[in-house]
């Protein structure tokens, strides 16, 4: 139809409400891991989702906290 916005995708939940909202603002975030990185990463969206959990807030139970930051200092000294 003339006139008309094409049609967008709906975003699937809050966070991604946040991510559609800010990429159609004009910013955009780009992020260059390393395949540890991105595999630490995909571990705490896995475990957000699985759980029903906020851990990229830095909210959660301490102990899966620590263990997410233990684990990520180790990568970063290579000794995994």
């Amino acid at each position: 139809m003339a006139g008309t916005s094409p049609r967008r995708p709906l975003p699937a939940n809050d966070r991604d409400q946040t991510a559609f909202s800010n990429l159609w603002a004009g910013r955009l975030e780009i992020q260059l891991r390393t395949p540890w990185q991105q595999e630490w990463a995909t571990l705490v969206e896995n475990l957000d989702g699985t759980y029903r959990l906020t851990l990229k807030d830095e909210a959660g139970a301490a102990e899966i906290l620590d263990y997410l930051r233990l684990l990520a200092d180790t990568s970063t000294r290579g000794t995994l």
